[in-house]
């Protein structure tokens, strides 16, 4: 007998080394190159002198990224993570970028993260992204994205892993106040559509207007009423992405 259960995401799927002399300590680090985008191709960089620094799920500061390393710019430490712990990275700059979130549990050891494993989104193709949806609904709820204003919150950008197999799935989330959100969810055409009450093969899905601190996202499994028992927590920051791509579902032996 089996039932779903949700992965570990960005920081979950890393390659440790071990026998580091921080194996010893009390926190952690990750290290990894910051990309122009969640996809390592000929159209994304490095992009060095960034904000990149490390929280806990509650949106505490656990430590200050820096590049170490003055010959790998765009390369960055981050350090002060506990052991078993999820944690968050959350990763800005000025101008041109829309702050980012992803998240993972942090082993015992020190994490070096794989190519495109840590990323920040364009504000140009973030603005397009909602352009897109407000087409799908003049008048729906989207992301006002606003830095010079406070109280704006984030939204969550999301895509399943092996989405053809969980096409049907609902998600939903719940802030720190409270507040029930309902997903939007993406066409096979790979367009936004507010009809839609579930995920489709092309897995995509949004959640807006969310208030910035910890949310807690729930799964409504295909053919299921109710949501698995345990939600994914995860952060949201003011004016910022949280990013859910590669939300993998696994089944596991009960």
């Amino acid at each position: 007998m089996s039932r779903a259960r949700l992965a570990g995401l960005a920081l979950g799927a890393v390659a440790l080394v071990p026998g580091c002399a921080e194996d010893a300590a009390e926190t952690f680090s990750v290290y990894g190159y910051l990309y122009t985008g969640p996809v390592v191709d000929g159209t994304s960089t490095v992009l060095p002198g960034a904000t990149v620094n490390g929280y806990d799920l509650e949106g505490n500061l656990l430590g200050e990224g820096y590049e170490p390393n003055s010959s790998a710019p765009g390369y960055y430490r981050v350090p002060g993570f506990p052991p078993g712990a999820d944690g968050a990275i959350v990763a800005s700059a000025a101008g041109s970028w829309v702050p980012t979130v992803v998240v993972g549990r942090i082993p015992e050891a020190t994490v070096y993260l794989d190519p495109g494993e840590l990323y920040i989104f364009a504000l140009a193709d973030v603005r397009t992204y909602l352009e897109a949806w407000e087409r799908s609904d003049p008048g729906g709820p989207v992301q006002d994205l606003d830095f010079e204003a406070e109280g704006n919150g984030g939204f969550v950008v999301g895509q399943l892993a092996d989405a053809e197999v969980w096409a049907g799935t609902r998600v939903g989330a719940v802030d720190a106040e409270g507040g029930v959100h309902e997903a939007g969810y993406f066409a096979e055409t790979g367009l936004p559509d507010r009809a839609l009450t579930a995920t489709t093969a092309d897995g995509r899905f949004a959640l807006f207007g969310l208030p910035a601190g910890p949310v807690e996202v729930w799964i409504t499994l295909p053919g299921q009423a109710d949501p698995l028992p345990d939600p994914f927590r995860t952060l949201v920051v003011e004016d910022g992405i949280t990013s859910l791509l590669g939300f993998r579902i696994t089944e596991e032996s009960l």
